[in-house]
């Protein structure tokens, strides 16, 4: 096993969001719990999506600091699935269930991540990518994604609003 660099550590403890991206994919957000040494996420059908991350052996983490919200670390990650009935199912899930926000099915979330989701663990290497003095200058922000999903063009009556003057 690998020892977690007290950077990682510290910077993953403070935080419930990082993103992560495979194979020069674009950075996608997730959020996560921290145990163990490693960060841990769910992905699948009506949870995050997080494309190509399962599949990848490794992946990079990119964390933000909790105070300025700007980054501060960017780590490599070897990707593991966790096994539902084993042993770090039994220990993960439950902390992974009680952390997730709107959860439309409640614990019965546990029965669907294992039929047709996935829990993965994120494993530092020990590998950074980008810290302190490296970390790029660009702010890696990018265009928002395709998608069919549109905003309704007029605004709807809302009570209170003046009337325009025309």
């Amino acid at each position: 096993m690998t020892t977690v660099l007290p950077l990682i550590d510290e910077a993953m403890k403070k935080s419930d969001l990082v993103w992560l991206a495979a194979d020069g994919s674009p950075a996608t957000a997730a959020w996560h719990i921290w145990q163990d040494g490693a960060a841990y996420v769910v992905t699948g059908p009506g949870e995050q999506p997080l494309p190509g991350i399962a599949e990848a052996p490794t992946c990079a983490v990119i964390t933000r600091s909790a105070h300025t919200w700007g980054r501060i670390v960017t780590w490599e990650a070897a990707v593991s699935r966790v096994r539902p009935g084993s042993e770090e199912w039994d220990s993960v899930v439950p902390v992974l269930v009680s952390k997730r926000l709107s959860l439309p099915d409640g614990t019965a979330a546990t029965e669907r991540w294992a039929a047709v989701g996935a829990v993965l663990r994120l494993t530092p290497t020990g590998r950074l990518l980008e810290a302190g003095e490296s970390l790029s200058s660009d702010s890696g922000t990018t265009s928002p994604r395709p998608t069919p999903a549109t905003t309704s063009v007029r605004i709807p009556y809302t009570v209170g609003r003046r009337a325009k003057k025309r």
